[in-house]
This record gives C-alpha cells, sequence and structure tokens, in this order.
C-alpha cells in the first residue's frame, strides 16, 4: 500500500498567490473609481463655475 503524501504547501502558496492577484485587482478597481469620482467632482465645479457666471452676465445685462 502506497502511502498518500499530502502536502499543504504548494496548495498554500497557491491560495496566498490568487489572494494577492485579487487584493492587487481591487486596489486597481478602487484607485481607478477614486480617480473617475475625482474627474467627475472637478467637471461638476466647473459647469457650476460656468453656469454662474454666465447667470451673473445675464442679470447684469438685463438689469443695466
Amino acid at each position: 500500500m502506497k502511502l498518500l503524501k499530502h502536502n499543504a504547501i504548494p496548495i498554500f502558496i497557491s491560495f496566498l498567490i490568487v489572494g494577492l492577484i485579487l487584493t492587487v485587482l481591487f486596489m486597481i478597481k478602487g484607485f481607478l473609481l477614486q480617480l473617475i469620482g475625482a474627474a467627475l467632482i472637478i467637471v461638476v465645479v466647473v459647469f457650476c463655475i460656468l453656469c454662474g457666471l454666465y447667470l451673473f452676465g445675464y442679470i447684469l445685462l438685463v438689469c443695466y
């Protein structure tokens, strides 16, 4: 009868590698979401500033 060798080290190392890959992927996803959020905030701020200037100019033209 042959003795079965159960070596947990390769399985453990493979789980660590898969976990590390998933961690890096989720970190990249979070970083990209932060960049997209920051870009959207900047676009909204610029849009609000331009709308405010447009309304301010319109009020100045109408009132004077």
